[in-house]
């Protein structure tokens, strides 16, 4: 398993991105915070702080916030933004409207009201976190929640790096737009970690033709760049997890990475695209830069135990590693979540499994 993910996702994908090649640093805004997208895959992108959008709107409401305590933001219909101590570069009065999502893109996919904070144009100093409650009704087949933010000037949403409660998602927040909760298909952009509840692992896992392998990651993607983003694809044409009573795993992975950044131009000081590197095309206003896909082909074998909910991973000749799971009928669902020691950012994987 640590060959199979952490080389494909977090080592080969992400860390190789923060090596591009910048000449400037990027205008004032502060880089967002990302997650995994399309498919089965992962994204993290950025957008400049936005106003309002949405149609509909309700009375605004706000709160002074401390710069030195922090404080909370309270929604009307039960979202709330946490801002940390020493978030803000002074004493700000926050304000939140909720609005209907018509006449935004993609309203389909929109699963909540539209949150509008201000003031517009607010970059904060430390991440703060909005919690959303949980949308009602269940999921299709792949489909997932997703917290998402729309910028002025946008023409889509940008998903978020969401983590999921028992009846709360949550994201972080790094500047002001609009905001919401929508349903995305396939991996989508995030990976909605849910609550580990341990199980019988005995048997052979496979990842069916509609499962689930997903990438979030969350942290400034390119130094001192804003607007950066990227995106990973990973096409698994085989995956087995055996796992036999003896306490040993045998792992079969085969499949291609993609991944395509996303570098604005202001951040190269709007030099030739060539600049950043080879396969990176001209898009106006940035870069967009498409690597040769990695090929992934792993066989491992190792040993595995199981406390509680967590299951150690010990693969022959490496170190042992921890994934927290949870066993439902014929469904294993595995996440674990990797911190870069340099940068602090982190990258959660999931992937789900059926039992055979």
């Amino acid at each position: 398993m640590n060959q199979a993910f952490h080389r494909i996702f977090f080592l080969s994908g992400l860390m190789g991105m923060v090596a591009l090649p910048l000449v400037a640093g990027c205008g004032d805004d502060t880089s967002g915070s990302g997650g995994g997208t399309g498919g089965t895959g992962g994204a993290t992108s950025s957008s400049n702080a936005g106003g309002s959008g949405g149609a509909g709107g309700s009375e605004t409401q706000g709160t002074l916030i401390s710069a030195a305590e922090g404080g909370t933001v309270n929604a009307p219909g039960g979202a709330k933004l946490v801002i940390p101590p020493n978030a803000l570069a002074q004493d700000t009065y926050i304000t939140v409207a909720e609005s209907s999502p018509s006449g935004l893109p993609e309203s389909g996919s929109i699963q909540s009201l539209v949150l509008d904070f201000g003031p517009d144009g607010l970059d904060f100093l430390l991440p703060a976190t909005l919690e959303i409650p949980t949308p009602s009704g269940a999921l299709g087949a792949g489909e997932q929640h997703v917290i998402s933010t729309f910028a002025a000037g946008d023409s889509a949403w940008t998903d978020l790096a969401t983590s999921a409660g028992a009846s709360t998602l949550s994201a972080p927040v790094e500047h002001f737009s609009l905001f919401t909760v929508r349903v995305v298909t396939g991996a989508g952009a995030t990976c909605e970690v849910l609550a580990g509840c341990g199980g019988d692992l005995t048997g052979m896992w496979t990842l069916p033709a509609n499962g689930e392998a997903c990438l979030a990651y969350d942290g400034e993607l390119i130094p001192n760049c804003s607007g950066a983003s990227i995106a990973l694809e990973i096409d698994y044409t085989a995956f087995t997890l055996d796992f036999q009573m003896g306490g040993t795993y045998g792992l079969t992975a085969a499949g291609e990475l993609t991944v395509t950044t996303t570098v604005p131009k202001s951040c190269i000081a709007n030099q030739p695209c060539s600049a950043v590197g080879d396969g990176c095309t001209d898009q106006g206003a940035s870069c967009l830069c498409a690597e040769p896909p990695e090929v992934q082909d792993d066989i491992e074998q190792g040993t595995w135990s199981v406390a509680s909910n967590t299951l150690t991973l010990t693969p022959s000749g490496g170190e042992p590693e921890t994934w927290t799971y949870c066993v439902t009928g014929t469904t294993l669902d595995l996440y674990q979540v990797d911190v870069d020691p340099d940068s602090g950012a982190t990258a959660t994987s999931r992937i789900s499994l059926v039992k055979q």
